[in-house]
């Protein structure tokens, strides 16, 4: 079967997550209330899925147990009272995804251009520099430390004010408001989730605009 036959009985439901008036205007994702086979408990089908891309992802070597923890949590999101937890995670996700993406990959683009044997490494780094700052610019304050580096700025100390480093602001940025104290389990796993992309980027990214680790990635 064909990559796009595979992936393509989901579509529609991506689609309708995305855009819930179209193709599917009667279909609207309850993100508060979403059981998935991706949950990190689930780990008699982490080695399986080792090394594959998403499509090609199956659930056959599924454990007794993990698959009686899928069937519970069905069962506990099936009876929960209407109106528990929020819908905002597709906009959370739409809002990273619309910041990130485009500059990533242009990053990414840089990057690649840079590592050409024809191309001046060193030339290169100040373009790389400043497409990470656009990134990382919002969540640093470079006048509470004069004269301090760059790097100083987003990994060292905690702001007083609100005990917290750049990297820390930049992680928790779309969920930091949050409470989990209104949260379903479903909204937590998704909630840890979000933080766990958005770290990795803002590590990445900061990373890559560092003078001696941008020639080190090339």
């Amino acid at each position: 079967m064909s990559d796009l036959a595979l992936t393509g009985t989901l579509e529609w439901v991506r689609a309708a997550a995305h855009r819930s008036f179209s193709p599917q205007p009667h279909l609207t994702l309850l993100y508060s209330s979403m059981v998935t086979y991706y949950h990190p408990r689930l780990v008699s089908l982490h080695a399986d899925r080792a090394g594959r891309a998403m499509n090609s992802h199956r659930i056959n070597n599924i454990s007794l147990e993990d698959a009686m923890s899928i069937v519970q949590e069905v069962e506990q999101v099936v009876v929960r009272l209407r109106g528990w937890g929020s819908n905002i995670w597709g906009g959370i996700a739409t809002d990273i995804v619309e910041y990130w993406s485009d500059r990533v990959l242009q990053l990414e683009a840089y990057l690649l251009n840079a590592s050409d044997a024809n191309t001046n490494a060193t030339a290169a780094i100040p373009a790389i520099r400043t497409l990470a700052y656009s990134l990382l610019n919002p969540y640093m304050q470079p006048g509470s430390t004069p004269n301090a580096s760059a790097w100083d700025l987003f990994f060292g100390n905690p702001m007083q004010f609100d005990n917290m480093t750049a990297l820390d602001r930049c992680t928790f940025q779309m969920t930091g408001f949050l409470s989990q104290m209104q949260m379903t389990p479903q909204e937590q796993l998704l909630q840890r989730s979000i933080e766990t992309v958005l770290a990795r980027l803002c590590h990445d990214v900061r990373l890559s605009s560092h003078p001696v680790r941008t020639l080190n990635l090339l």
